[in-house]
Order: C-alpha cells, then structure tokens, then sequence
C-alpha cells in the first residue's frame, strides 16, 4: 500500500490503483475534512504524477486518471479549492482533468518547456501558477528572464521564479 520513491529516497507513495484505495483514502479525505475545519480554503495534491514518481506499484494511466477524479470529488464536497498538481507529466491527464480542477499548478515549465500544458486551464480561464527555480544542472544554470519568458508564451498571468530553498532571497514575478 506504501512504496518508496527510487528518486527521492525520502518519499513515500500511495498505491493510488484503484483496487488498493479502499485501504487509505478515507483517511486521506478526512484530512480534507480538517483541512476545512482549521479554516483553509484549498487544498493542493502533491505527487501524483504517476510517470515522474515511480513508486513499485504498476500504475496504469487510467488509474491515475481515476485518482485525479477522486481527489476533485472529494475537495469539492469538502468545500474547497482544489487544484492539481504534477499532472503535466502523464498524457492528456491535464486535458481530461481541467474541467473538474480549480486551478493548476505548474512547477518548472518555464526551464523545461512545457507550459503550453497549461493550455487546458487557460482555456477555461482557470488560475495556472508557474514556479520555477534558479536551478543549475546538466543544462546549465536557469536565468528569471528565459522561464519568465516561456511562461509568457503560454499566456500564463501567475508566474515566478524563485530559489529552491523558496527563502525571500530569490523572488521575481513573471508577468505575461
């Protein structure tokens, strides 16, 4: 029901399969319930990108497509926002999923390229927010101006660019 992340020694996954939900996802939602009750508006998924994490568990593409669902169902009938996260790495999952989500958010699109993925929420004139991080890697180190641009070029209003600690040293809002 829990598998470790080859990536991120440190994290630890669900068997989001729907067959193995049963065990843990009332549990889950009724962290959503107390996410209400101490007074927040939203609640923002995290690691569910089925393709970026692997977790041990075979996850098929519909199965992560039915956990999106879910997730959505269950933060609107607790009444909050709910975004999604992580979902630009599985195929068309941001297609088939801005419709039931509030709003989207999108880490590293500018660096990497790929904030036309964004584009479903766009066009439901949904809130996208695009962070990226002054990053250097095998590709070289990342300049606010590039990803700001690229997030520009989406047409994405709510971007920024911040350093990977996310400490107010680093801090640049993009603007479309």
């Amino acid at each position: 029901m829990i598998g470790w992340s080859a990536e991120t020694p440190d994290l630890r996954l669900l068997d989001i399969r729907k067959d193995s939900r049963a065990r843990w996802a009332p549990l889950m939602f009724k962290r959503f319930e107390l996410a209400k009750q101490i007074g927040c508006d939203g609640v923002e998924p995290s690691h569910n990108n089925v393709v970026q994490y692997s977790s041990g568990f075979t996850v098929s593409i519909l199965d992560s497509y039915s956990w999106y669902d879910e997730v959505a169902t269950q933060g609107h009938a607790a009444m909050l926002s709910t975004g999604m996260k992580d979902g630009d790495g599985v195929p068309s999952q941001t297609d088939m999923m801005a419709g039931k989500f509030d709003w989207l958010m999108i880490e590293r699109c500018g660096e990497l390229e790929f904030c036309d993925a964004a584009r479903p929420f766009i066009d439901l004139d949904k809130a996208v927010l695009a962070i990226d991080y002054d990053v250097t890697d095998a590709g070289g180190a990342q300049t606010s101006g590039v990803v700001c641009q690229n997030q520009a070029l989406a047409m994405i209003a709510d971007g920024i660019f911040k350093d990977v600690a996310l400490t107010k040293n680093t801090r640049r809002q993009c603007v479309p």
